[in-house]
């Protein structure tokens, strides 16, 4: 039997393919490690991808729900601006004419005064006669 290949001997050929076939064996189970751990690592990238998809989503619902409020917000305060300026007027009204009873109530005053003293001059001079 031939104890050389190509000049090396069988034994140490032998040797050489088992080391290869060990150093083999170590690189493909650091491969399938690799391989898991990045499989990990993307589900957890694609987990937290997922949950800021969503946040956003979320984030974009409100914005529209704010939008929605703010718009009917603006409308009230549309509304009740108009209300307050009709109140203003209806006040104003009101003031004047509260100041108009005001003065008639004055001028009512006295001139019940003066029919009062009229009607106390008139019986006077009655109890005079």
């Amino acid at each position: 039997m031939r104890k050389t290949i190509f000049g090396y001997k069988i034994s140490e050929v032998n040797k050489i393919i088992e080391n290869l076939r060990e150093e083999n064996e170590n690189l493909n189970a650091t491969i399938v490690t690799l391989k898991l751990h990045n499989k990990n690592n993307g589900n957890y990238k694609n987990a937290k991808y997922i949950l800021l998809e969503e946040d956003l989503k979320n984030y974009e619902k409100d914005i529209i729900n704010f939008k929605i409020e703010n718009k009917e917000l603006k409308t009230q305060i549309s509304i009740l601006t108009n209300e307050i300026e009709s109140l203003n007027k209806q006040n104003a009204k009101l003031k004047e004419q509260n100041e108009n009873l005001h003065k008639e109530n004055i001028i009512l005053k006295e001139e019940l005064a003066q029919l009062t003293n009229s009607q106390v001059a008139v019986t006077y001079e009655g109890d005079l006669l």
